[in-house]
This record gives structure tokens, sequence and C-alpha cells, in this order.
């Protein structure tokens, strides 16, 4: 009985392990996406590393996603997790430093330009998620960017309501709905 507890726990292991080493590349392609002259690429495999590897303890297949979606979302979470947690501590620009002006006078960064460290950090995972998001909508067929940019708002259009789509397109209100309806569905699809 303790024989196949352990032989059990032997074959797990042996799963994980081969679960990461499979997917070592998945984590070089994340970090890459996140580099930044701040950052470097090394720290960011570590630490998509750690992303893989809790990836591989918690994946269940029961679940119905393939194991390079679900680890890729672990990786990325691990490396925005770093990204929110380090992007404080960074030595660019500190927004407590004065800023000198011509005549003599000077003010702290964040006064001048209305923001907090939390306002940036959110702008910042706002402009990656931004970035996945116009990375999606660039995969759908050519009406499907038309109709989602225009209903959206995306790449400074003005958002249109689905009667002016409908015009701007020359297809119907209910086609356009319909249309909507999927390719929202493949953009979730897509992030997820």
């Amino acid at each position: 009985m303790f024989n196949n507890i352990q032989i059990t726990a032997q074959a797990a292991v042996h799963y994980e392990n081969q679960l990461i080493e499979r997917n070592l590349g998945l984590v070089v392609h994340i970090a890459r996406k996140y580099r930044s002259p701040h950052f470097a690429l090394d720290d960011l495999i570590s630490v998509g590393s750690i992303g893989l590897i809790k990836a591989a303890r918690t994946y269940r297949s029961e679940q119905g996603a393939r194991f390079p979606t679900y680890a890729g979302r672990c990786i990325t979470n691990e490396v925005l997790m770093f990204l929110r947690k380090n992007v404080r501590h960074l030595k660019v620009l500190s927004l407590d430093a004065p800023l000198s002006f011509c005549d003599g006078r000077a003010a702290p960064v964040a006064s001048i330009l209305g923001a907090c460290d939390e306002e940036i950090e959110h702008g910042l995972e706002r402009a990656e998620e931004r970035k996945a998001l116009l990375n999606a909508v660039s995969r759908l067929s050519p009406r499907g960017q038309a109709l989602i940019s225009m209903r959206y708002g995306l790449h400074g259009q003005k958002r249109l309501c689905q009667a002016e789509v409908a015009a701007r397109l020359g297809i119907s209100q209910s086609y356009v709905s319909r249309l909507e309806k999927q390719c929202l569905r493949r953009l979730r699809k897509m992030l997820a």
C-alpha cells in the first residue's frame, strides 16, 4: 500500500517536471512581451518560471483548458505582480523629487503630473491590457476589426451605436448585433 502511494507521488512529480520542461519556451516568450529598460529579461524569465512551476502544480486537465493556455495565464500573472510590486522602486524619476523651473521655483513631480503612484501603476496595467486587446482584435476578420473598432472607439475613433455601424458597413442593425456578439465571444476566448 505504501509503495503504491510512493510510486503515484513519484509519477506526479515526473509529470510536473515534464510540463515545466516542455513549456520553458512559453516563459521566455511571455517575458519578452514585458521587456523594458527598467527590468532585465533574466529577472522576468525567473519570475515567469515561478509562474510556470505554480501552473504545473495546480493544473487539472478536468477543467478543460490546455496546459499551455493555463500556464500562460499563470506566468503572465506572476510577471505582472512582479512589475506592479517593483515599479514603485524604479530610480528613474521619483514622484517626490523636486522639479526646478527657470524662475527658481520648485515643485514635486507628482503635483505637476497630478498623479500618484497607484494611478501610474494602474496606467501601466491598463496599457498592457489595451495592448493585449488590440492584438486580439487584429486577429479578427477585417469586418470584425472594423465593427469592434467603431463600436468601442478603438484607434482614437468615436464610439458609434449599432445603427451607425450598420450604416457605415452597409448591413442591417440586427446583423451588426450578431457579428458583435460573435466577435466578443472570440475576443474572450483569445484573452482567456
